[in-house]
């Protein structure tokens, strides 16, 4: 939340200001001048596509009293130290692609918008919970584990996968009120 760390240009001078819902926010190469530099999330945030593709050491942390809402997609092929505590809201009203990566997330993640998310990485958040609210989940044959799988809202929403798993640690609750299901090959364990 300082704007004095965030730039117009990659690499570029400090000071245009927090990005907000219209921007696109991109963590490579040229975001730090020192190793094993930290990045805190200190407070909610809102911006639309998040791309983490720095090969530098370097770590986000944040707690869980913050959300980080993403109107758009994410794109995450760094390998930082991943200490994102704050809850993650996909809010997008389009068609959006989700990359987390290889990471075992320690945040709860929410699909709230109503556009369509595809996969291209499987979601690990082990401990926490994934909430599919509205929209439409396309899984893509990525797998899910996490603490929790909850999709029981009034609003309408679609889950899609092929040859994909659904792991849950803690529970698995889905109700059919305005839910569709296309799973033509799925498995769900607990």
């Amino acid at each position: 939340n300082d704007a004095s760390h965030w730039a117009s240009v990659s690499g570029g001078k400090g000071g245009v200001g927090v990005p907000s819902l219209n921007d696109n926010v991109f963590v490579d190469d040229k975001s730090f001048s020192q190793k094993n530099a930290i990045v805190n999330i200190n407070s909610s945030v809102s911006l639309n596509n998040l791309n983490i593709i720095s090969q530098k050491d370097f770590t986000i942390a944040s707690s869980k009293s913050t959300e980080i809402n993403i109107f758009g997609s994410i794109q995450v092929t760094s390998k930082f130290n991943n200490q994102i505590k704050s809850t993650i809201r996909f809010k997008s009203a389009k068609n959006e692609t989700i990359h987390l990566g290889w990471f075992v997330w320690q945040a709860d993640i929410y699909f709230d918008g109503t556009g369509t998310y595809k996969l291209t990485s499987p979601i690990q958040n082990h401990n926490n919970e994934l909430h599919h609210v509205n929209g439409t989940l396309d899984l893509n044959q990525n797998d899910v584990l996490c603490g929790s799988f909850i999709s029981n809202s009034n609003e309408k929403r679609i889950q899609i996968s092929e040859k994909s798993t659904i792991l849950t640690y803690h529970q698995f609750v889905v109700e059919d009120k305005k839910n569709g299901w296309n799973y033509p090959v799925f498995e769900i364990r607990w």
